[in-house]
């Protein structure tokens, strides 16, 4: 609610791009905060040298493997999927994690995804190449 609530604020800001990288700055704290209000994960303060980083941690670790293993399933069944699990299909593909999902299958599998992807609606679609294009600025901003 927070985050609509920024964004219908700022009605000039328009473009998924712009979006993307200003809650990029928060994202983690900030899903990271909800999830342990919700009490699906612990935040743990890790100290290192001079700096102090913070993990967040399944409280049950179930809980996410058990997200990937029904996707997994979706994807490698032949299922009928939602648009929800295509768009999560999508966003682990564009945040380079499908080989966590599907870590020992053929490429029937990545194939059909990629398949579903192009049937999502535009605006999906587009969110997932801005995502993608996003994670690449990232890795490129890294090396320089």
């Amino acid at each position: 609610h927070t985050t609509l609530a920024t964004m219908l604020a700022e009605p000039q800001h328009r473009e998924v791009r712009t979006w993307l990288a200003y809650l990029g700055q928060t994202a983690v704290d900030s899903i990271g905060q909800r999830l342990v209000r919700a009490g699906v994960v612990q935040q743990q303060q890790i100290r290192k040298m001079l700096r102090t980083t913070v993990r967040y941690v399944a409280n049950d670790i179930n809980l996410p493997a058990g997200r990937v293993v029904r996707l997994r399933r979706l994807l490698t069944s032949g299922e009928p999927m939602r648009v929800a699990d295509t768009t999560l299909g999508g966003l682990a593909e564009a945040t380079g994690l499908t080989g966590h999902i599907l870590w020992d299958t053929d490429a029937a599998s990545v194939r059909r995804l990629h398949s579903m992807i192009t049937a999502l609606p535009p605006p999906l679609r587009d969110l997932i190449v801005q995502v993608e294009a996003a994670v690449g600025d990232a890795v490129l901003s890294q090396r320089t």
